[in-house]
């Protein structure tokens, strides 16, 4: 496999990573619940997200209560509000950090090749960053919904995944370092001449 496929499967790592991260950043299923209602035989479920909750009946979601919104009210059963307000904030801002880091990753890598230590560093930290967002998040998330029949949802794993492929990206354009800049290129230069005749 020459360096520039693996470079163009690293950079895809990388983009699927932040593509990911993005998609469960702004979805609403890190935690879910769901049962049968023995009371009048319909799906009913509870959704959170980092910023927000859902409650459903048959799949259908409705309206969000917001955890800062709930967190502010002098409620006291809306308490535990407030610390999954906190968990939903950090996560989020741990993961503009990774969004950040990827996009940095992701120019480098293409603007300047032969910096090959620098991008594999950044799209390794992008990645153990997704997945420490995840942990964190979990971590910080108030116990009361941490329960059996409580699991992760969709987006937490679609994160987990998203960690997963930018761990691999880095290990993917490790592989390109151990092949001389010069060299890469001169064999990238023979490859075009052999194409062309």
């Amino acid at each position: 496999m020459s360096g520039k496929i693996r470079q163009y499967l690293a950079i895809g790592m990388i983009l699927a990573c932040l593509a990911l991260v993005v998609w469960g950043m702004f979805g609403h299923s890190w935690r879910t619940h769901e049962g049968m209602n023995p009371n009048d035989d319909r799906l009913h479920g509870s959704h959170f997200g980092l910023h927000e909750a859902y409650y459903s009946v048959d799949g259908d979601l409705g309206d969000p209560l917001e955890y800062s919104n709930a967190c502010a009210t002098s409620d006291s059963a809306y308490e535990p509000m407030c610390d999954m307000e906190s968990a939903g904030r950090t996560t989020t801002n741990i993961l503009w950090v990774v969004i950040a880091i990827g996009s940095i990753a992701i120019l480098l890598s293409l603007l300047n090749p032969g910096k090959t230590w620098v991008a594999t560093l950044l799209m390794g930290a992008a990645g153990i960053l997704a997945l420490a967002a995840v942990v964190v998040w979990y971590t910080m998330h108030d116990q009361t919904y941490i329960a059996d029949e409580v699991s992760l949802g969709l987006n937490a794993y679609m994160t987990i995944v998203g960690g997963i492929l930018g761990i691999l990206g880095a290990g993917m354009y490790k592989l390109i370092a151990r092949v001389p800049f010069r060299k890469r290129n001169l064999d990238n230069s023979l490859a075009g001449g052999k194409n062309r005749v």
